[in-house]
């Protein structure tokens, strides 16, 4: 590979990566939330009584990373949970007024224009990108790292944890 292809990958790479945080950045100016909470409350938002664990599978973040999304959300009073009557280890969610206000002023995040973009790509196109993705996430030996299907930095104070 010559330099500047080299080159030429590296700085894609730091675009998308860039994109991902000025998006990320414009969301949480804009609503407080983090792209992982805008899509949880989202979904909570869209589906008929959605429990923690609806919520956790529809998203395929983790137990523990939904338990703490759904406390920042109901600690800003953007969700309520209310226990089953009959199973009181069951809690169905539910969006608030400020919680469906906040959504209403939620900008677009760029995971929705890169769905609305993807969709419109060509079936053997979506493949090529797909198995390129796959193979830089295999060069910087992230092929391995568990991840959502979420475009999303997380907390941007938060520690970073080397396994």
């Amino acid at each position: 590979m010559t330099p500047s292809r080299l080159e030429d990958a590296l700085v894609t790479m730091r675009r998308i990566m860039r994109a991902t945080e000025l998006s990320s950045l414009a969301l949480a100016k804009k609503s407080g939330l983090t792209p992982s909470q805008l899509i949880v409350l989202q979904l909570i938002a869209n589906e008929s009584q959605p429990t923690p664990s609806l919520v956790s599978a529809r998203t395929t973040l983790s137990q523990a990373t939904i338990t703490t999304v759904l406390h920042k959300l109901e600690a800003r009073q953007l969700i309520t949970r209310q226990r089953d009557d009959k199973d009181k280890r069951r809690q169905y969610l539910q969006v608030t007024t400020l919680g469906a206000e906040t959504l209403e002023a939620a900008p677009d995040i760029l995971q929705a224009q890169f769905q609305i973009q993807f969709q419109k790509l060509e079936d053997w196109e979506q493949s090529l990108l797909v198995s390129s993705l796959q193979r830089v996430a295999k060069l910087l030996g992230a092929d391995q790292i568990d991840a959502a299907p979420i475009l999303d930095l997380g907390e941007l104070n938060a520690p970073i944890i080397n396994e």
